[in-house]
């Protein structure tokens, strides 16, 4: 499949007669795809570990259960009220923190 456009892909899937020639696209591994969600495949492996999300200036704006759940450039889902939108721009494993910013790059 390497070499092979995504066009070609499902153009072999659809004369096998695979169910994902025609699935819409999704960014959640395919993997987990029993689970209904990469929220409830993480979930069922990885302990939530609470943990702030904070802006910039170390400032903290709400906490979170785990930064396995969020992603860099998020900006949905992020739990925290502000005036405009948030974005994730990292995340800070050793200290278990979120960081957002109201740009999309800080």
């Amino acid at each position: 499949l390497g070499n092979q456009t995504k066009a070609d892909t499902r153009r072999v899937a659809a004369e096998l007669g695979l169910h994902t020639a025609t699935k819409p696209e999704s960014q959640d591994l395919c993997l987990v795809e029993a689970h209904g969600t990469m929220q409830n495949f993480l979930a069922q492996h990885i302990k939530p570990k609470t943990g702030n999300i904070v802006d910039p200036q170390g400032r903290v704006l709400g906490q979170h259960s785990g930064i396995h759940n969020f992603t860099v450039g998020q900006r949905k889902g992020l739990g925290v009220a502000a005036d405009r939108p948030l974005y994730v721009i990292s995340l800070d494993a050793e200290k278990n923190e979120v960081v957002v910013c109201k740009e999309r790059s800080s």
